[in-house]
């Protein structure tokens, strides 16, 4: 085995990863981190709303790796606030061909 990706617990991932790097594997591991988006301060702030939001409402939230959680340096914090959008006045759910949606399950 070259490499292996595991979601799951901390105890179990810590496990996987002491074996797998024993044998020089490579090693992706997710352990309820909440999967965050960090934004730092050099950061394109539009985009990096933009791609918060997205990795958040994509595929209405249901996938494993859907941000549930933003962390933005202080520096920007407000900036990053003010460009946020503010459910429900901005983001609609609803089945996909009402002109109004612009998130729905796939």
């Amino acid at each position: 085995m070259r490499g292996l990706t595991f979601t799951g617990s901390h105890d179990t991932g810590s496990r996987i990863y002491a074996r797998a790097t024993a044998h020089y594997a490579r090693v992706q591991l997710e352990m309820g981190g909440k999967n965050p988006t960090i934004v730092l301060d050099d950061a394109e702030l539009e985009l990096a709303v933009k791609l918060a939001v997205m990795g958040g409402f994509a595929l209405t939230g249901q996938s494993c790796t859907a941000t549930s959680r933003v962390i933005v340096e202080e520096g920007i914090a407000t900036a990053f606030a003010a460009l946020s959008p503010r459910p429900p006045t901005r983001s609609t759910s609803a089945t996909a061909w009402r002109p109004a949606c612009r998130w729905a399950p796939p």
